[in-house]
């Protein structure tokens, strides 16, 4: 996976520093085109560097021409004014061709900044790819553990490795949700930052789950639990990747807006309360 210079989002965009803090995301960038970016970028530090080290030296002779001045003879002058002009030129020339190569990591950062901002299409797509792949591998182990509500009943049902992958799975299926909010919050979504909003974001049929019920917390994507229930209810739910403008239009005609307290679904009776 390559590794991104660092990224600021005041001054490079939510966007870029949202991948850049995920590795995920960061995973999802076309690796044909980031990866000569990145190592472009590499390239340019190390060339910088050493620039700047031959700039350097430049300023050390400026040191020996002050010395010349000080100690010189009245008929030396004129040599010393060409010796001097002819320094001050290969000075200049060379905090020129220096300042050139001190540009060239900037330059190549923005390349990568570039290429991130144009494969904002293709971190929803991998994103949605991958929820649909969890989902799919949880599946058997979530069938294989029906009737097991915890580690102790596994370990006597001997389903101790379906328990082990299911809390895999759970945490994979975490990582994949928390990049998506990533995104919609670079996104400047306002759902994204609050966890009940998300949950609708997340799920396009939330608002098909019946207070009849197990209790069922959309917010909690960390809890095993969670992602047993999304499997079983994997056609109601509705799990998705959606950007913004796209959450609207997938939702279920009929679906109506239902109050929730923590992601939870209560009736209109609890909400009077």
């Amino acid at each position: 996976m390559a590794r991104l210079p660092r990224f600021n989002p005041t001054h490079d965009g939510k966007l870029a520093y949202a991948v850049y803090t995920s590795e995920r995301l960061t995973g999802l960038l076309p690796a044909n085109e980031i990866e000569p970016l990145v190592a472009a970028f590499n390239r340019a530090v190390a060339l910088a560097a050493a620039a700047a080290k031959v700039a350097v030296a430049t300023r050390d002779t400026a040191a020996g021409f002050c010395e010349a001045v000080r100690t010189c003879e009245p008929d030396d002058v004129g040599v010393l004014i060409e010796q001097m002009a002819r320094a001050i030129a290969d000075a200049a020339a060379h905090r020129e061709a220096a300042d050139l190569f001190a540009a060239l990591p900037a330059d190549a950062r923005r390349e990568i900044l570039s290429c991130i901002e144009a494969s904002e299409d293709d971190l929803y797509e991998g994103l949605a790819s991958q929820l649909t792949d969890v989902l799919d591998r949880a599946k058997p182990v979530v069938t294989a553990l029906r009737g097991i509500p915890d580690a102790e009943a596994a370990i006597e049902a001997k389903r101790t490795d379906q328990w082990t992958a299911l809390r895999d799975l759970s945490r994979e299926y975490d990582e994949i949700v928390s990049a998506f909010r990533a995104l919609r919050a670079a996104a400047d979504d306002d759902t994204a930052m609050v966890r009940p909003a998300f949950a609708d974001v997340l799920f396009g049929g939330l608002a098909a789950v019946t207070t009849t019920d197990v209790p069922f917390d959309a917010t909690a994507t960390a809890s095993p639990e969670h992602l047993r229930y999304v499997v079983e209810n994997r056609e109601r739910l509705l799990p998705r990747i959606v950007r913004a403008t796209e959450a609207t239009s997938v939702l279920p005609i009929v679906a109506v807006p239902t109050r929730r307290v923590r992601g939870q679904v209560v009736t209109t009776s609890a909400s009077r309360g």
